[in-house]
């Protein structure tokens, strides 16, 4: 549908009369007056109150519903299907990469329609290329890249399977366990690098030099080094040698 919608009074004066706003409709477009703008046919609402600088009067029809307004709906005129493949690029390990909006978590962020603004990308393509989502199920993915929207790479799972998938690929990182599955570097309070911890592992396990003095050197303090030579911390990278003959840790 053609959608015919010019600024609300040419004439440069917003109304503030219920006639004056029949007429500056009836002037902007060929939307008979009480119907959505964006042209999907729904009558809308009316004004509870009046702003002569946004030239809305009391009792007069809005022009447009919620998430209906131009700069959203223009995102509609072409078909689902298509619109979803211009944010799609195929990757060679076989990804379809959503390269449009992401969430926090990686996951692309799709408009499907004025009804539902906002969905989960791979969520949207399991619905165009597979068909409905039952009630209550998730989308899971094969390929356990967040970005992917390739139809084959998912599969439908319970919340229960969500969880489970989550735990055995380690992606379910809450804040209780992010000491525990960040490591190393990666862990966000990190002071050394790996290459640091293993010449501080060395260097105590040769003897010559006492903890104070390594944590002088590299800028932290005494209690760290003793749980990186005794394999408190950093174990990930083993701890090998702490131990001589004699018996030194």
């Amino acid at each position: 549908m053609t959608v015919t919608v010019k600024p609300i009074s040419e004439a440069g004066r917003l109304p503030t009369t219920p006639e004056e706003y029949r007429l500056a409709w009836e002037q902007s477009t060929d939307i008979p007056y009480g119907f959505c703008w964006c042209g999907c046919g729904e009558r809308t609402e009316v004004w509870a109150w009046s702003r002569s600088d946004k030239g809305r009067v009391k009792g007069e029809p809005k022009r447009y519903l919620p998430y209906h307004r131009n700069h959203i709906m223009h995102r509609f005129a072409a078909p689902i299907r298509e619109r979803f493949m211009e944010k799609v690029a195929a990757e060679s390990d076989g990804c379809w990469t959503w390269v449009a909006e992401t969430n926090d978590e990686g996951y692309g962020k799709f408009y499907w329609d004025a009804e539902e603004p906002k969905t989960l990308a791979h969520r949207a393509s399991w619905r165009l290329f597979r068909g409905p989502i039952p009630q209550g199920l998730h989308v899971l993915h094969h390929c356990d890249n967040p970005p992917c929207v390739r139809p084959d790479h998912l599969f439908l799972g319970t919340p229960k399977d969500n969880s489970v998938d989550c735990v055995n690929k380690d992606r379910l990182i809450t804040p209780r366990r992010l000491a525990r599955t960040a490591k190393g570097e990666r862990h966000g309070m990190a002071k050394l690098t790996a290459p640091e911890v293993e010449e501080i592992r060395r260097r105590y396990a040769a003897g010559g030099v006492g903890q104070k003095r390594l944590a002088a050197e590299f800028g932290v303090s005494q209690r760290l080094i003793g749980k990186i030579v005794n394999g408190e911390l950093w174990r990930h990278q083993g701890v090998q040698g702490l131990i001589d003959e004699g018996g030194r840790r």
